[in-house]
């Protein structure tokens, strides 16, 4: 009875990170596609704005404590959903569901991103931690 509390424990603090990616990852996406941008992902111009959704990954893995990748990545691809209901909620563009799959799977990518440098940050932490403890 024990141990299966603690894994059901451990499930919830390692998904919470999603479920605050999930909710993050629509939010930026709401905040990039209502003040952020001008022009479809259709028009070929570069996006600055998509570097937002690093913000979701980053704070996705520092929410969750042990899928810390898995975690955000996971939320994002379950708000790629919500977002093309979204997006065809405004009908702002027409630039078709290949498209707009393709402009979202660049935002979870840069999610993902953002998961990485957290991961990167903590792995350099800690072997800084690591060395010091040696000598």
């Amino acid at each position: 009875m024990e141990k299966q509390r603690r894994t059901t424990l451990l499930f919830k603090r390692s998904w919470e990170g999603g479920l605050f990616c999930f909710i993050l990852f629509i939010l930026a996406f709401v905040i990039h596609n209502l003040f952020l941008t001008d022009s479809a992902p259709a028009s070929g111009k570069m996006d600055p704005g998509m570097l937002c959704f690093i913000i979701s990954g980053v704070l996705g893995s520092l929410c969750s404590r042990r899928a810390r990748f898995l975690a955000p990545v996971v939320g994002a691809l379950v708000a790629v959903p919500v977002c093309l209901l979204l997006i065809n909620f405004w009908e702002q563009d027409d630039a078709g569901l290949v498209q707009e799959l393709a402009w979202l799977s660049g935002a979870v990518f840069w999610n993902a991103l953002g998961a990485l440098c957290v991961l990167f940050t903590i792995s350099l932490v800690w072997r800084q931690d690591v060395k010091k403890r040696r000598v």
